[in-house]
């Protein structure tokens, strides 16, 4: 359906005179058929025809190209829309759990600011929402572009690093768990935001979704032991290999 849309309203401003004149001249033979289909006969005037139907009918042609084109880029836009997390711009957890059900080997974080409730309370809402912000920026910068992220809910986010060991996950959490520095909106005082960490290791197969539960609970271990720091979820891809 989206090539057929794409070939209907064409997105480069130069394929706009070709989409006239092809709809024009389909235009011109149903005009043809029908007349050979009432008179049994085509008019020696064919190409006068066509060139007259063409002209007659561009206005009309464009102005319904263009319709179907801002329809078209309205619901792409409303398709990023529903796929992405507003504040952060990262991909919301639905689209998340899409993007990372495809993929193979690799290593899944949950990843949890530590004391963000503090935050909230103490500065408030608006100040919560300037750390997340901050925040998705920093973890964006901790990854490689293959990577995937998303957020999950609340100060909870995930990432996918496809392809990667544990040391990929360690080099992010060096950064991630060792302390931001970040300034408080409308104030001169500067937080440091520190993050907790769980992490499984998964191979070919696994549901991403039972991934997510494995670094969930690798994430709440991280907690008990003080925050600030990376836990691995012994259920990795080594029992994996070992299970099959």
């Amino acid at each position: 359906m989206q090539r057929i849309i794409t070939f209907i309203a064409p997105q480069r401003m130069i394929d706009w005179p070709l989409g006239v004149l092809i709809w024009g001249l389909a235009a011109s033979v149903l005009g043809a058929g029908v007349e050979f289909l009432m008179m049994g006969e085509l008019d020696d005037t064919l190409l006068d025809h066509t060139i007259l139907t063409i002209l007659i009918a561009a206005p009309f042609i464009l102005v319904a190209m263009k319709l179907i084109s801002h329809l078209d880029q309205l619901q792409r836009k409303l398709a990023r829309l529903a796929a992405t997390d507003l504040l952060t711009g990262l991909p919301n957890r639905r689209a998340f759990l899409e993007q990372a059900s495809v993929q193979t080997d690799g290593i899944v974080l949950m990843i949890d600011i530590d004391h963000f409730k503090r935050i909230n309370d103490t500065y408030g809402h608006a100040a919560g929402d300037a750390v997340l912000r901050s925040f998705a920026e920093e973890l964006r910068a901790s990854v490689r572009s293959t990577d995937l992220l998303g957020r999950i809910g609340g100060e909870e986010f995930a990432a996918y690093l496809i392809d990667a060991g544990p040391e990929e996950a360690e080099k992010i959490a060096g950064r991630l768990c060792g302390g931001l520095k970040m300034a408080v909106e409308e104030s001169d005082e500067v937080l440091t935001i520190s993050a907790s960490i769980g992490a499984v290791e998964s191979v070919t197969g696994q549901d991403i979704g039972d991934l997510l539960k494995h670094a969930d609970d690798a994430l709440y271990a991280a907690k008990a032991q003080g925050r600030a720091r990376l836990v691995f979820c012994p259920t990795s891809a080594a029992l994996a290999r070992d299970a099959a």
